[in-house]
Formats: C-alpha cells, sequence, structure tokens
C-alpha cells in the first residue's frame, strides 16, 4: 500500500516538471540539490574528540561563512553535515559558549532602582526644604515640594526601565524549540541549547534560533524585517559569495539566515555558526549595553540652571545669616527665612523640568534611515496623457500577464501577498484590469526560486486556449523567449541584438533604483514572446518632498541611511530633494570603516546618503555629528537601528512597521510613520520649549522680587504669605 502511493505521488510530480520544461530541461532540473560530501561521522567524532582536547571550536562570522562553500564551513566547525553533532561533544561546547540566550545579567531590584534615583544633590536641598517647610507649618510647601520631587524621580526612574526591557526584548527573538540533527537523528529540542556546529532544519513559519550557514535551501525565503525593517522577503541559497561581492549589508548574505528572522517560503538545512551574543542580534545587543542614550539639549539646559540656582540658594542663605547676626536677630529664625528664600529658587528649575516630562525634541540635525511602503494611487501616464486599455494593447498585455502570474491579492487599499506582486496588482487596478484573471483558469504553477528566477502558470482560457505566462529576472526571462512583442500588437522573431537592447534599457531603469521585472507568455515554455519589462519603485510619500523641503528651510539638515545600493538610495534621495549631484556625496559602509572617527568629521556635513550601512556605521554617523555639536534626531524601524536610536538626542521608532527593540530603544514613537509628521513635533516642541523658558523667567523674576521687598524690612520678620500670595496668583 505504502509503495502504491509513493509510486502515485511519483505520477503526479512527473507532469509538473515535464509541463515547465525548457530546452529539453525540467524546470525542477535547473534547481540543483547541493552535493554534500561529508568526511565519514566516525572520522569526524574522533578527529573532533582529539583535536579538540587542545583546542575550542570557535564561531564563525556570517562575512567569513557567506565566503565559504557549505563543505568547508562544517570542517571548519568540526561537524558531520547529515548526522550532526554528537550529544556528549555538545554537552563540552555549551560549556564553553554558554546557552544560547540574552543573558543581560541579574536584573536589579526595582525599588533599589528607585531610590538610586533621590542620589542627586539637587534632589537632596529639594527635600531638605520641604523638611523645613514641614517644620515651619507651611504644609501647602512642603506638600508641592515633595509632589515635584517624586515626579521628576520617577520619570527619571521609567527611563531607565524602558532602557533595561529594550534588551529583555531581543531574548523574545530567540524561538523556544527548533528542529536539530543529532547523533544523526532529527530532534526537536530547545533553542537555548544550541551549539556552533549544530544542524537546524527550517521550514515554513519557524523563526529562526541561530546565525545559519545553509547546507541545503529550496525556494526558502526568509522575512529578515525584525532585523532590518525591510517588508520584502529575501531569497536564500547555499552558494558562497566571492570576496569581492561581500559588503557590511545583511542583504549580500544571501547564504546566511540570521537569528530572529522567520521563513515564510520553502525549506532549508543550516549549520550553527554563531549563537547568541556571537551572533548578529547579539552583536547588536552588545553595543546598545555599551552606549548610554544622552539627555536632550533642555534636560541639560534644566539641569544647568539647577545646579546654578542651588549656587545661588547657598549664597544668598549665608547673606541673610549674616545680615541677621549683625542684627542681632535669632539665627534659627533667620536660618529658617534664608532656607526658605533658597528653596523658592529651586522649585522653578524643577517645575520647569516637571513640564518637560519624558519628551524630547528634535532640532538642528535630523538623520534619516530607511524606506517607507505605500499604497499608491492614481493613473497611468504615458508622456502625460493617461493611458486606457484600448489605445495601448502592448501595455495591456504586460500588465496581463503580471495579473495572471501573480499570487497577490488587494484587499480595499491593503495587499495581501508579496509587496512586489502587491506592486503588479495595484498598476491593474488603475488600469481597470485587476480582474483580468477571470478570464482563465490555472491548471499548474511553477513558483519562484532563487535559481531559475522566475515564475510560470499554465492557464486556460475561456476558449479553451492553453497558455503560458511568465514572469521574472529580465536576463532570465528574455532568454527564454523566441520573439517579442511590438508597439503594434504583432509578434516578430527575437534576435541576439534585440535581445542586448531589452537588456540594456533594463540596466538603465534598474540604475534609477527601479526592480525591474520582465513578463513573457506563449503557447509553451519553448515557444515564449517577450511582452515587456516593469519598473516598480516604493514612492515617498505625499507631502514627504515637500516637508523634508520645509524642514531644510527650517535648519535642520536631512541624511539618509541605507542598506540599499548606491544608485537606489542616491536615486531616492534626488527625489525627495535633499542631494545633488554637484553638491553632496555619497559614502558606502567599506567606506566609512577605512575611516577613523576625525576624517569622517571633516567630511560628513557634505554628505547626505549613507549606503550600505551596518549598526556598527550607524552609530558612527551619528558620534560624529554629536563631536561636531549637531543635535541629532534618528529614525528607524528594525532592531540593526536600535543602537543609533539610543545613542541619538532624539530617537524617533516607527509605530507601524518598527519592531518592540526599536520602539522601546527609541524616544519617539511616530505613530503614522509618516516623516511629515516629524514637522508638526518639531513646532510643536519650540512652543513648549517657549514656554517652559518663559515659565522659568516669570517665576524667577516674581518671586525673587516680592522676595525681596519682604526680605528687605528690617524691623520684623519677613512676611512670606503677603508677598507669594501676589506672586502665585499672577501665576
Amino acid at each position: 500500500m505504502a509503495r502504491d502511493k509513493k509510486a502515485k505521488r511519483k505520477d503526479v510530480a512527473r507532469p509538473l516538471a515535464e509541463v515547465f520544461r525548457v530546452d529539453g530541461v525540467p524546470a525542477s532540473a535547473t534547481r540543483k540539490k547541493p552535493s554534500l560530501v561529508s568526511p565519514s561521522a566516525n572520522s569526524t567524532s574522533n578527529s573532533t574528540s582529539t583535536a579538540c582536547e587542545s583546542t575550542m571550536i570557535e564561531t564563525l562570522t556570517a562575512q567569513n561563512a557567506a565566503t565559504h562553500d557549505p563543505i568547508t564551513c562544517c570542517q571548519m566547525l568540526r561537524t558531520d553535515v547529515h548526522s550532526g553533532l554528537q550529544t556528549a561533544e555538545c554537552v563540552r561546547r555549551r560549556q564553553f559558549h554558554g546557552y544560547n540566550e540574552f543573558d543581560i545579567g541579574e536584573p536589579e531590584p526595582l525599588w533599589k532602582k528607585y531610590v538610586e534615583q533621590f542620589k542627586n544633590p539637587l534632589i537632596g536641598l529639594l527635600l531638605a526644604s520641604a523638611c523645613v517647610s514641614l517644620l515651619m507649618k507651611q504644609f501647602d510647601d512642603a506638600v508641592s515640594i515633595t509632589v515635584a520631587v517624586v515626579i521628576v524621580v520617577t520619570v527619571g526612574f521609567v527611563q531607565e526601565y524602558r532602557s533595561e526591557q529594550t534588551l529583555e526584548q531581543l531574548n523574545k527573538l530567540v524561538p523556544p524549540s527548533c528542529r536539530v540533527v543529532r547523533d544523526g537523528h532529527e530532534t526537536t529540542m530547545l533553542a537555548r541549547e544550541l551549539v556552533p556546529g549544530d544542524i537546524v532544519v527550517l521550514s515554513i513559519g519557524d523563526r529562526i534560533p541561530a546565525d545559519l550557514r545553509l547546507l541545503e535551501a529550496f525556494t526558502l525565503e526568509v522575512d529578515e524585517s525584525s532585523l532590518t525593517g525591510e517588508t520584502e522577503p529575501k531569497h536564500k541559497d547555499t552558494g558562497h559569495v566571492h570576496h569581492s561581492a561581500v559588503d557590511n549589508s545583511v542583504d549580500s548574505l544571501t547564504c546566511i539566515t540570521f537569528m530572529g528572522t522567520l521563513v515564510c517560503n520553502g525549506r532549508g538545512k543550516g549549520v550553527v555558526i554563531s549563537t547568541a551574543h556571537s551572533s548578529q542580534f547579539g552583536e547588536i545587543l552588545q553595543m546598545m549595553i555599551a552606549e548610554e542614550s544622552p539627555k536632550t539639549p533642555l534636560q541639560n539646559s534644566m539641569d544647568v540652571l539647577g545646579k546654578q540656582l542651588s549656587l545661588y540658594s547657598f549664597i544668598l542663605i549665608g547673606i541673610i545669616c549674616l545680615i541677621g547676626f549683625v542684627q542681632g536677630r535669632n539665627m534659627l529664625d533667620m536660618f529658617t527665612i534664608g532656607f526658605g528664600s533658597g528653596g523658592d529658587s529651586r522649585r522653578p528649575a524643577y517645575r520647569g523640568r516637571r513640564h518637560s516630562g519624558d519628551r524630547r525634541y528634535a532640532h538642528g540635525e535630523t538623520t534619516v534611515t530607511g524606506t517607507g511602503y505605500g499604497f499608491t494611487q492614481g493613473n497611468v501616464m504615458v508622456n502625460g496623457e493617461q493611458v486606457d486599455s484600448r489605445s495601448h494593447p502592448d501595455i495591456v498585455s504586460i500588465i496581463e500577464a503580471g495579473v495572471v502570474c501573480n499570487n497577490a491579492q488587494l484587499k480595499g487599499d491593503t495587499v495581501i501577498g508579496q509587496p512586489t506582486e502587491g506592486a503588479l496588482m495595484v498598476l491593474a487596478r488603475k488600469m481597470h484590469l485587476d480582474n483580468v484573471s477571470e478570464n482563465y483558469t490555472r491548471l499548474r504553477e511553477q513558483p519562484f526560486n532563487h535559481d531559475t528566477k522566475w515564475m510560470a502558470v499554465q492557464c486556460s482560457s475561456k476558449s479553451g486556449e492553453v497558455v503560458f505566462f511568465v514572469k521574472g529576472a529580465l536576463d532570465r526571462v528574455a532568454a527564454l523567449c523566441s520573439s517579442y512583442l511590438s508597439y503594434d500588437g504583432s509578434r516578430r522573431p527575437m534576435n541576439e541584438e534585440i535581445r542586448q537592447r531589452v537588456y540594456h534599457y533594463g540596466r538603465s531603469l534598474g540604475g534609477t533604483g527601479l526592480r525591474v521585472l520582465c513578463m513573457a507568455r506563449g503557447e509553451s515554455m519553448q515557444s515564449l514572446c517577450l511582452l515587456g519589462i516593469v519598473g516598480m519603485l516604493d514612492p515617498p510619500r505625499d507631502g514627504a518632498a515637500e516637508a523634508i523641503r520645509v524642514v531644510k528651510e527650517s535648519g535642520v539638515d536631512v541624511k539618509m541611511i541605507t542598506g540599499d545600493a548606491a544608485e537606489t538610495a542616491v536615486s531616492i534621495a534626488t527625489q525627495m530633494g535633499f542631494f545633488s549631484a554637484s553638491t553632496d556625496t555619497c559614502l558606502t559602509g567599506p567606506q566609512l570603516d577605512e575611516m577613523s572617527d576625525d576624517q569622517l568629521q571633516l567630511v560628513i556635513r557634505q554628505v547626505s546618503v549613507f549606503c550600505r550601512a551596518a549598526p556598527r556605521h550607524k552609530l558612527k554617523i551619528v558620534k560624529a555629528l554629536q563631536s561636531l555639536g549637531e543635535v541629532v534626531a534618528m529614525t528607524g524601524d528594525g532592531v540593526n537601528d536600535a543602537v543609533a536610536l539610543k545613542k541619538a538626542d532624539i530617537g524617533i521608532a516607527m509605530g507601524k512597521t518598527g519592531t518592540d527593540v526599536c520602539r522601546e530603544a527609541a524616544d519617539m514613537i511616530l505613530c503614522d510613520d509618516d516623516f511629515s509628521t516629524i514637522l508638526c513635533a518639531i513646532e510643536e516642541g519650540k512652543a513648549i520649549y517657549h514656554n517652559i523658558t518663559n515659565f522659568v523667567r516669570f517665576q524667577l523674576s516674581t518671586q525673587k522680587c516680592c522676595r525681596s521687598v519682604s526680605d528687605c524690612r528690617i524691623n520684623r520678620v519677613p512676611s512670606r504669605e503677603s508677598t507669594e500670595r501676589y506672586a502665585n496668583s499672577l501665576d
């Protein structure tokens, strides 16, 4: 019975491979299964047990592992490709590397953290002032001072607590369990027990438990939005990357999967190259622990004012006591009067600080990172004229292929599926062709994979005609076509000259930052007709360019930090209006590595775009700007932005697409993910800043004026109530 079922499955699978045969070779054959020739398990075990006694297996960096083939990586980690590690070896390695979890140390008790906030000398002075007011039976002053101190201390406690919560969010990215090959058997175990050299099995829906070098990958796609903030799934394969092609961006490491990312399609197998603190997330964690979140300029100003007022208070207390001594008055009464006057001078500063709360206000230098996705609206235009389905039949054919060879759906203004396929559906809706797929019945499908780089579907029209639709990478799809569709809708033979012209035009579109796809159709895979190419770009949000223009006019310098290629980054920055080829420059991650801090400070004012940037580069950029005296605001949405968000004067996280780690590290959350909202925040922040300044000035001037008049009365003890009643009524 089992044999009959296997035979039946084989018969069903065979026609699918034969249907999408290309030049006599089934499409499935184009995906080369990795041929891994590993040393025997026994030899590996023996060599491991002897060699590892003197040397311990070190972890591999993602860049190092990506430049070696799978077999070499397994040999470097002394593991067997098929049987994995032995249990005894895993125990020994765990003693050296520790558990696969982020250990942030024993948490300090909350009450102790709260008490430490009272160590500030200014807090002590205010509490002393409250005690004196209590002894003088001035209960209203004692209560108001105590409440103000509690508010300030609580705000500081909450800020410190949120910083530690940021580190704890990283632990949530490690899955509780995973499938591992050990002792030659596949088993499910706790992810925290993984060690370098373990073989991990991946399937759809799995969250990757550690940094892996892929050994097998079958149509494997990984959602790396938790790390990079990019929502487009990344295709993964087993091929190693040449040394010259490896850079600091995650995108270039196509054979590496990172801890905390999610498998959204396909299946695979990988060897653990690093765990916990040595992983990509671990490096970010260590940088976050090393960096302290700076105070805002407003908070620094209030701290300076508080220290100055405290100094003046002691001087005033001394003068009043000296005058009382000369006049022969009771020194206890004079000390009480002097301390009350000094306490009044300190309260305005902390009232202003209480008004500022936990807000942080952006001005000066703004650093922007990342790009967003938006649902485009409008019409399709050609040379300024609206296109309809009757005037351009060639364009209709391209859109039709993009809709039929598509698995995305539109529900209102929401795209369900991959963003690239969703963009094709949006294009079809603009042309009122989003229902064209109803004219066809899908018979079979060849999914997209990273080896073939195209997707194909076999359909039957209402007339019974069998049609193949193909979409994918320009070079791969164009190579399959034997003809092309001209502007008049006629079908003409494809030759090498035409094919090279298509390649050249596609590369020119790619150079402007567009993502290029090629469309084709035919009666069979051997008689495909090239319909055309489509260039897609995530457009800036409505009003974003105008907001940047207004922000720049207000004295804010806008910079972009991204992991994209230089061409794409420069194209987007040019569209947004903050990059000019004549005055601005672009720096890459490798160039930043070659620069010292002093060299970067000399050129950073002229740099508007930073591309192929890693988390350490973002941190380096923020520090360079701060060293020049700039106030830096940083926006971000991924874990790799968290370090720079924490170090920046004002960290701004995306509310919709931002990760939990990113939001916890930030000072402000942009709920609508719209850059133009930052402009409103700057305006509101300036208004609040001026209100606080005016409030402090008013409090200082009125109270000191009233108290001075009262204190100058020589014949009797100064009247506190009569003078302050007038000041408080003005307040």
